[in-house]
């Protein structure tokens, strides 16, 4: 990745310290600024023109506890989901063992829709505030699928690619196991709809003139024709079609023997292991990508009798992944030909490991599938309000163990639906960590696991022909339990129109020290990044990951504008608390009534363009064009010769709320230049002592 410096800015050009100062984003959460861990080559960042980028070791990746992460949806007795959960009503309990939760956090995955447009160009940009993206795999069990009957699914999966998905909305496709669509998540509906088109059934209902149901029950009674007999009722007996019944005399006289039938139960369990086995893995790949995956299961149904290892092993693999399964059991008796010849006791038996996957993984089995369209719309309407809880996992004799827990709500009349276990991940390597972040950056849809909201700053750069870019960034994290164990914090700048990378950067924080040691709370720390990037258009995300592994990822779109030339430009306007001398560029700017709040801004331009200049400093109530309150400003000539705008705007006198400061630029042979910044003025409140 390009390296990126990742330093303090000073409002005077001047070289300063590298730790940053303490400030409270919110009455409820402490703004803990923390010393940067100071990559090599890098220095430390001031308002001053940075040294060009230079080469960097590849990070570092520390060893962790992984917490157990778990979905859990709550509802009431109305079944309407419950939003307002304490994290000690939530019991997790193992082997009788209650299990404390340390990570909770309520998700509302709220779906885009075109009266939501997707937020471009804000003063700040926040994984909480975007609308975020489902992801949907649609596998198709070809195996357990008979030939022709595969097109009634894939036909209403195309329709529901284009009917459901939202902006957003990501979708893999597979067919087990294969030949078929091998799709990762895409956003390109077009490129998945092609793909539908590979889909083939290959399930034959009888060998040898023995259906696979028959072997079966041949198996289970021990062999004897007679015993098969004896197992069937005579209403099953006269519902099979005639050349199930032709197979049925056919065993009693010895032309079919047990043999025969252990053969086909072989051939049958093996390609039962065959899906299943092929299902773990695709899931146990998708536990780099962040969210809840909604897998939508088509098959026809197959015989569990010898796969109780193999199903539970998808169990596993689906807790890992974070994976629900919704199957969908397209041989029902409501779809004609789909069950010919077929009675309600071979249904029930091949639905039985369909309905497994479906309850171990909090997903859901649909049986009534004669309409498929409403069936998969029903799925995408189904509710993602749920709570993320993380605890430690037990002591286990193998990293694969399949662990089952309790999940309940102690408060009164609520329901609490969750998987039935968990299987702890393999020991995290540097590899794996790497793995994670990259799937992560790429993968369309957002993570909001984590809050992160952040804004960047414009300003002049070392060269003319790169500005320079200030990312300010508020992440909220859980409290250090070791002081070894910081969170990763990485970003990646990409060309709007070509999406080339353009900028990126590695780096690591320190989380908070025990500021606040209730379970799941979260406290906010700000880090500061700067790059260099030449005038256009971009795309940036920005990621998260604490030591327990959690996830949180945010993308904003910026406009980077040309600062040198004849003509007059200007920076981004800062409105910050001021702490002596220094200032921090805020992700959002909030202030009390005590405070000294600088704002703060730079002019550009050859020396007839921008000298004289004359600024006007006002602040405005939010969303208005009243003003509220004007201030005196200083206009000096910097370093460089730039024009450097500064004001203490006067906000004793305000009211609590949002405002807006705007500054205006007026020069002789021009016109004016207006730039505007908002900030909050809330209560004024004790600080704790800034960390120098």
């Amino acid at each position: 990745m390009v390296p990126a410096t990742s330093n303090k800015p000073h409002p005077e050009r001047s070289s300063s310290s590298n730790t940053l100062a303490n400030a409270r984003l919110s009455p409820r959460l402490l703004l803990t600024l923390f010393r940067l861990s100071v990559l090599a080559g890098a220095g430390a960042l001031c308002w001053a023109a940075a040294p060009r980028l230079v080469a960097q070791e590849p990070p570092v990746f520390h060893a962790r506890t992984e917490l157990v992460r778990m979905d859990i949806s709550v509802t009431d007795q109305a079944g309407q989901p419950v939003d307002d959960l304490r994290p000690d009503e939530i019991a997790i309990t193992e082997n009788g063992r209650r299990c404390p939760v340390v990570l909770f956090r309520h998700l509302t995955n709220t779906r885009g829709d075109t009266d939501q447009p997707v937020r471009t160009f804000e003063e700040v940009s926040a994984n909480e505030m975007s609308p975020s993206g489902h992801l949907y795999v649609l596998v198709f069990d070809q195996l357990h699928i008979a030939a022709g009957h595969e097109q009634r699914a894939r036909l209403a999966a195309e329709r529901f690619l284009s009917r459901e998905l939202k902006p957003g909305d990501a979708i893999a496709v597979y067919g087990l196991p294969g030949p078929g669509p091998a799709v990762s998540f895409t956003t390109d509906l077009i490129h998945a709809r092609d793909q539908l088109r590979q889909v083939h059934g290959k399930a034959g209902r009888m060998t040898g003139g023995l259906s696979e149901f028959e072997a079966y029950r041949m198996t289970r009674s021990g062999g004897g024709a007679n015993d098969f007999m004896a197992m069937s009722r005579p209403s099953e007996m006269t519902s099979e079609s005639g050349l199930a019944a032709r197979a049925l005399a056919r065993t009693a006289s010895g032309e079919v023997t047990p043999e025969q039938a252990s053969q086909v139960v072989a051939q049958a369990d093996t390609e039962g292991q065959i899906f299943l086995s092929r299902l773990a893995d695709i899931m146990g790949r998708l536990r780099w990508i962040e969210g809840r995956k909604a897998f939508i299961l088509f098959s026809e149904g197959f015989f569990a009798d010898n796969l109780a290892s193999r199903l539970e092993q998808v169990a596993a693999s689906a807790a890992q992944s974070n994976s629900m399964i919704y199957s969908v059991d397209l041989n029902t008796a409501q779809v004609a030909g789909a069950s010919a010849g077929m009675s309600a006791t071979e249904r029930s038996q091949r639905r039985d490991p369909l309905a497994t996957l479906a309850s171990e993984t909090n997903g859901r089995l649909i049986t009534n599938t004669s309409n498929l369209d409403t069936v998969l719309s029903q799925i995408a309407a189904e509710t993602t309000d749920y709570y993320l809880v993380g605890f430690e996992p037990s002591a286990s004799d193998g990293p694969h163990d399949y662990h089952r827990v309790k999940v309940n709500v102690t408060r009164h009349g609520l329901v609490a639906r969750a998987r039935t276990g968990y299987s702890t991940a393999p020991p995290p390597t540097p590899l794996a960590d790497r793995q994670a972040i990259d799937v992560a950056l790429d993968v369309p849809p957002t993570s909001s696991a984590l809050p992160i909201e952040y804004t960047t700053y414009e300003r002049i750069g070392p060269t003319a022909e790169k500005p320079r870019i200030i990312a300010s960034v508020t992440a909220h994290l859980p409290c250090a339990h070791a002081a070894d164990q910081p969170a990763d914090i990485v970003f990646v700048v990409r060309d709007a129109v070509t999406g080339q990378a353009m900028a990126s950067g590695t780096d690591k924080v320190r989380l908070p020290a025990g500021a606040n040691d209730a379970p799941g709370s979260l406290d906010a720390v700000q880090y500061v990044v700067q790059f260099d990037v030449p005038p256009g258009e971009y795309w940036m995300r920005m990621l998260v990951r604490e030591p327990g592994g959690v996830i949180g990822t945010a993308d904003r779109r910026f406009h980077v504008w040309p600062l040198e030339g004849a003509a007059m430009s200007t920076s981004d306007l800062i409105v910050s608390r001021l702490e002596g001398t220094r200032f921090d560029p805020p992700t959002n700017a909030c202030v009390h009534h005590d405070d000294d709040v600088l704002a703060y801004l730079e002019v550009y331009g050859t020396g007839t363009a921008i000298q004289p200049s004359d600024a006007r400093v006002e602040i405005l109530r939010g969303g208005s064009e009243e003003v509220v309150a004007t201030a005196e400003p200083i206009v000096k000539t910097g370093s460089h010769g730039e024009r450097i705008v500064r004001a203490l705007l006067p906000v004793a006198g305000l009211a609590e709320g949002l405002y807006a400061a705007r500054v205006r630029i007026a020069v002789p042979h021009g016109p004016a230049r207006v730039v505007m910044r908002t900030f909050k003025v809330v209560a004024g409140l004790a600080r704790p002592p800034a960390q120098r």
